[in-house]
């Protein structure tokens, strides 16, 4: 909400209209993945979602169009969210039984901590960048590529049906 306040001086009432179309288009997207995943797959969806929201974050960075900026956020929302129901439907699938909730439990928690410690962080960051959101959105770009590499690499193997470890041990030395 405050990037919208900030660059295009939006009451935060308008903003909690576009939080509603967003979660509309989110809820859209997830009800689309399980057409996706039927099409490529647990992981390559997880990733493909994550990658394709990246433009629309950049976009969001660099434009000073209210118009695009809406466009950007309704799209980036909904892609990079639509990831979600993918991932817990691979990971439920991947945990033994017997460790679902305790799986479940410590997804939630890593997903509660982000919530926790991502906003402080974020503050920090624009505070020292003098209110630019750009630097702040690029850098969260940044951790965006970051984390969708590292799913690919580390879901990867579980999607084939073999361990991690086993999967890395398998392969020649370089």
């Amino acid at each position: 909400g405050l990037y919208f306040q900030d660059r295009f001086g939006r009451a935060p009432g308008e903003f909690a209209t576009l939080q509603a179309l967003a979660a509309l288009l989110m809820t859209a997207g997830y009800l689309f993945t399980p057409f996706a995943v039927a099409r490529a797959g647990y992981v390559k969806r997880i990733v493909g979602f994550e990658l394709c929201s990246i433009p629309f974050f950049v976009l969001l960075a660099f434009t000073t169009s209210l118009p695009v900026a809406v466009g950007a956020f309704l799209l980036r929302a909904a892609l990079m969210n639509a990831a979600t129901p993918v991932l817990k439907n691979l990971a439920m699938r991947a945990t033994p039984e017997g460790a679902r909730e305790l799986q479940n439990g410590m997804t939630s928690l890593a997903n509660s901590l982000g919530w926790v410690i991502g906003p402080h962080v974020g503050g920090w960051l624009l505070d020292r960048s003098e209110d630019n959101y750009k630097w702040l959105m690029l850098a969260t770009v940044g951790i965006y590529l970051v984390a969708a590499a590292v799913t690919g690499w580390m879901l990867g193997p579980l999607e084939r049906g073999e361990s991690a470890t086993e999967s890395r041990a398998d392969r020649p030395a370089a």
